[in-house]
């Protein structure tokens, strides 16, 4: 690894460790950080704001996430309602479209 890619790495750590809430991912220990963003979503042609939760963990603390798995964060549970998709450019965070939810 280069030292521009260690640097990068470092860097991320330091967003997660900052910004990042303790949380479980499927009962497993991780920094999580939680996004609030809204969505138009189309209904009968007509335009609706939704508010949509975005979860953002690292892939070196959660190898695999799914749609589906139980994430608790903030004393909050939320369920992963989309596949997980990486959306930076190295490919080191996983981005899950989440929804609130009372079952652990």
């Amino acid at each position: 690894m280069s030292a521009f890619d260690d640097a990068m790495n470092e860097q991320l750590d330091l967003a997660f460790e900052t910004f990042g809430t303790p949380g479980k991912w499927q009962y497993q220990d991780a920094l999580i950080r939680r996004f609030h963003n809204d969505r138009e979503l189309m209904a009968a042609g007509t335009g609706i704001l939704a508010e949509a939760n975005l979860l953002k963990v690292r892939v070196k603390e959660i190898l695999c996430p799914a749609k589906g798995d139980l994430v608790e964060v903030g004393g909050q549970w939320l369920q992963v309602i989309a596949e997980p998709q990486r959306l930076d450019r190295r490919g080191r965070v996983w981005t899950c479209e989440a929804a609130e939810t009372a079952s652990r």
